[in-house]
């Protein structure tokens, strides 16, 4: 979505870190760390920066940690979703 105002933006984003359970990612815990986040005063979410070991995630995890994070924000709190990769092809595909 592009905006021409960026206004949104102002204020503290948290780096969201990714839980794991016997090695998958636990997205009903990221769920709640994204509640969480924004109950406690975060003004935006920022899901698959490197804190979130986006280099270890395939691209399927990655949208879904995305996804999850719009859905729990529910307009709230704008949310920024990191989209680089080592992959060029990678990078194209989260962007989409």
């Amino acid at each position: 979505m592009a905006h021409d105002n960026l206004d949104f933006l102002r204020g503290s984003f948290t780096p969201l870190v990714v839980p794991f359970r016997n090695g998958e990612v636990d997205y009903e815990d990221y769920a709640r760390l994204c509640e969480w986040q924004i109950e406690n005063g975060a003004n935006g979410l920022l899901t698959n920066a490197t804190i979130g070991e986006p280099t270890t995630l395939t691209t399927e995890e990655r949208c879904r940690l995305a996804s999850v994070a719009v859905e729990v924000s529910d307009g709230r709190v704008p949310v920024c979703v990191g989209t680089a990769s080592e992959s060029h092809a990678q990078t194209v595909e989260m962007i989409r």
